[in-house]
């Protein structure tokens, strides 16, 4: 048997608390092809790729359960000290 291709770097957390629902977090390459694949392939999209304040860029869907799974990727490095978190005061 030949060796298996190496798979693109994918870091999944299942279940965890995510607005009082089960969810599950996955940190992938290129969230956009990730999220056009799902979405042309009838997944329920809670939210579309969204730039967030500590430097991901993330989108939400919904399986057929009714969990939430939110898939990230980091588009740039941005110091704790530097995030602008919407709402507050600066």
């Amino acid at each position: 048997m030949g060796e298996k291709p190496e798979q693109p770097a994918q870091k999944i957390v299942p279940y965890l608390a995510y607005k009082g629902a089960p969810a599950a977090i996955g940190n992938i390459d290129d969230v956009h092809a990730h999220f056009t694949t799902a979405r042309d392939a009838g997944t329920v999209i809670a939210s579309e790729p969204e730039d967030q304040f500590y430097g991901d860029r993330r989108y939400r869907a919904l399986d057929l359960e009714g969990h939430h799974w939110v898939f990230s990727t980091r588009v740039r490095e941005i110091a704790p000290d530097q995030w602008e978190i919407p709402g507050s005061e600066s």
